[in-house]
C-alpha cells in the first residue's frame, strides 16, 4: 500500500515519474489501463446488474440485504482461509 504525505521525502509524483522512467510512458499507460480495466468494467456493470436483480428480489431493500449476506459470507470465508505456507 502506498501512502503519500507532504512530510515524506518521496512524493506520489516522484514515484509515478520513477515508474514512467522505468517502463516508458507508452508502456506505463498500457499497464495502467490493463490494471484499471477490470475495476472500471465492474463499476460500469454494477448499476445495470442492480437494476436487473432488484425486480426479481422484490425491490432495492431486499437487493441490499442479499448483497450484505453475500458480503458477510465472503468475509467469513476469508477469515477461515489462510495463505499457503503461513503458520
Amino acid at each position: 500500500m502506498l501512502f503519500c504525505s507532504p512530510a515524506e521525502r518521496a512524493s506520489c509524483a516522484d514515484i509515478t515519474h520513477a515508474r514512467q522512467d522505468r517502463w516508458g510512458t507508452q508502456h506505463y499507460g498500457r499497464l495502467s489501463g490493463i490494471l484499471a480495466a477490470p475495476a472500471m468494467t465492474a463499476s460500469a456493470l454494477a448499476s445495470f446488474a442492480a437494476a436487473l436483480l432488484a425486480g426479481p428480489l422484490g425491490g432495492y431493500p431486499e437487493l441490499f440485504g442479499a448483497l450484505a449476506a453475500i458480503g458477510s459470507a465472503a468475509a467469513l470465508v476469508a477469515t477461515a482461509t489462510s495463505v499457503r505456507g503461513a503458520r
